[in-house]
């Protein structure tokens, strides 16, 4: 009974903790130890207990965040609330992954820091089935990470947020792997890490300043977006010319924002507004001779259209409303390609940097309608992905949204302006019109692999140890 309420003490101080940490509350910093509550509360409690208290955990996440509590600036959107069960639900399958097998360690040792992260980012990536969601997501306003993940990917700012919470709870473990801890080795370690805790903290990206734009600097230029739930012409019509009247290179218009505009797949209404001056991305359905239409997404460019992207990742009922594209597509613009995108591919690393890899590219449009959820939760998490995006492939990202977050975001991974929740209007930005050369552009998910590598090397050995142990006679010397 004892180590029962342990266990679930842990699991509500960690859901709590999660939720502060995600966006939107923006506090990242308690993502290096917010799941290490969960882990003391299970330690030595067995693999079922451990990862029923992830779970636990997980529920306890998505229903503060249901109630708001951690978001009194956040303007309250009336939507269902069931999208915020469905995201933390989704973030538990690495939470009970590492839970439960901390939890049932008989033995352990003082490297179990660095191989059970490992772990939790293999885990994680099971998720490119369906949605990923990565604890690393906490970050991404921190330069230094970004940074890292122009390198790892995000698979590696995961594995060092990991590392922290594994390395808190074996502060707390049992004597005998306190004192392994103490070896020269594991203290290097413990201050590297320390290191990167603390440039995450003191090194933050500053909100975005409301206001003026000011004049753009040599090698810069300007994108635009807009945020509205509107698919009438006529509101699209005047939120595009406030959107014109700050002269970018383009605007990006929500996901399927122009419906209304498109009647039997002519599109010649778009290429009208279009040669009002500014070209605009947007996407509609676009019926190809099949069944069902795909998810077009357009760069219109004075009277013409060009690229027609069709989206390769459907979400959740999409795929009965709509066919999934194949290939990655981009459009010819006056500084350069513009990469075309939707929504939700945005949350796959390798559809975005097959994308940013097309030969000109220096920016990418992203037609987005984020899940409605209370206070743009689940948009805001949506929205963590772009930064990341930006930053592993260094190409700044134009993000049109329906009802939160929209974004203007550089090659660095800085979001130069962004809307916030409940915002009907226009926003634009100032960003590198040069793609920035990343070593994750060139390798992909490397470091994913490794972790994928030391998964089946850990995975290997314990089989091994059952087996050893399962003959009589027989131990590890």
């Amino acid at each position: 009974m004892r180590k029962l309420a342990s266990a679930g003490a842990g699991a509500l101080v960690s859901g709590a903790l999660l939720t502060a940490a995600m966006p939107p509350a923006d506090l990242g910093m308690l993502s290096w130890l917010c799941m290490a509550p969960l882990l003391i509360g299970v330690r030595g409690s067995g693999f079922v207990v451990g990862s029923l208290a992830a779970l636990g955990a997980a529920l306890i996440a998505a229903w503060l965040s249901v109630i708001g509590v951690f978001y009194p600036g956040v303007a309250r959107l009336d939507e269902t609330a069931a999208w915020h069960y469905v995201g933390f639900f989704l973030f538990s399958l690495s939470m009970v992954a590492v839970a439960g097998i901390w939890a049932d360690l008989k033995t352990t040792s003082r490297w179990v820091w660095l191989w059970l992260p490992a772990i939790a980012v293999v885990a994680e990536a099971t998720l490119l089935l369906y949605l990923p969601a990565h604890l690393g997501l906490a970050h991404y306003r921190s330069p230094f990470l970004l940074k890292v993940a122009s390198f790892t990917g995000i698979w590696g700012v995961s594995y060092l947020v990991w590392a922290s919470n594994v390395r808190v709870a074996m502060a707390f473990a049992d004597g005998r792997l306190r004192e392994r801890s103490k070896l020269l080795a594991a203290r290097t370690l413990d201050v590297s890490l320390l290191a990167v805790i603390l440039a995450t903290v003191v090194w933050r990206f500053p909100p975005p300043a409301p206001g003026a734009l000011g004049e753009g600097k040599q090698g810069q230029m300007l994108l635009a977006a807009i945020q509205t739930l509107s698919h009438e012409p006529d509101q699209l019509d005047r939120l595009h010319r406030q959107a014109a009247a700050h002269e970018p290179e383009y605007v990006v218009w929500p996901e399927l924002s122009a419906s209304g505009w498109v009647v039997g797949g002519d599109v010649g209404e778009l290429q009208k507004v279009s040669e009002q001056g500014v070209a605009f991305v947007t996407s509609y359905p676009r019926l190809e001779g099949g069944t069902l239409p795909y998810n077009v997404s357009t760069l219109f460019i004075e009277g013409k259209a060009l690229g027609n992207y069709r989206k390769r990742k459907l979400f959740g009922g999409e795929r009965s409303m709509h066919l999934p594209g194949g290939k990655p597509t981009s459009a010819r613009f006056r500084k350069g390609d513009v990469g075309l995108l939707v929504c939700f591919d945005s949350c796959f690393p390798y559809i975005v940097r097959e994308t940013a890899s097309l030969p000109g590219v220096n920016s990418i449009s992203l037609p987005s309608m984020g899940p409605e959820s209370p206070f743009g939760v689940m948009q805001a998490v949506h929205g963590a992905f772009t930064p990341f995006r930006a930053a592993e492939n260094g190409v700044a990202i134009a993000r049109g949204e329906s009802s939160a977050f929209a974004q203007i975001v550089d090659g660095d991974g800085r979001i130069v302006a962004e809307a916030p929740a409940g915002f009907e209007g226009a926003i634009a930005g100032w960003v590198s019109d040069r793609p920035r050369w990343t070593f994750y552009k060139v390798a992909g998910d490397w470091f994913l692999g490794v972790c994928l590598v030391v998964t089946l090397i850990v995975g290997a050995k314990a089989l091994l140890r059952q087996r050893k142990e399962a003959v009589p006679g027989r131990s590890d010397p």
